[in-house]
């Protein structure tokens, strides 16, 4: 009686090694998960690339309003410093 338990237990211990030795092959839903990762990498790159897309845009935009800015106070300071006597 106690031989067989044994024989039973290691006839289970060899086919879950088996199972566990053995590749099974991987479901599309998987290999689709794991690719998305991939992907979602990529997204975030094209997402970051178009923020600063849209950051430089904005300076050099802001950048050109600003300098005409400075510049008229400039010309307003020279030009009432020349006015006085």
């Amino acid at each position: 009686m106690q031989n067989l338990d044994y024989i039973e237990n290691e006839d289970l211990c060899a086919s879950e090694a088996q199972d566990t030795v053995v590749d099974k092959p991987k479901s599309k839903v998987s290999l689709f998960a794991k690719a998305r990762a991939g992907a979602t990498a990529i997204e975030y790159a094209l997402i970051a690339s178009l923020i600063a897309v849209a950051i430089i845009g904005t300076l050099q935009t802001l950048g050109t309003d600003v300098s005409d800015t400075f510049q008229d106070v400039s010309d307003g300071i020279t030009g009432a410093a020349a006015a006085t006597p």
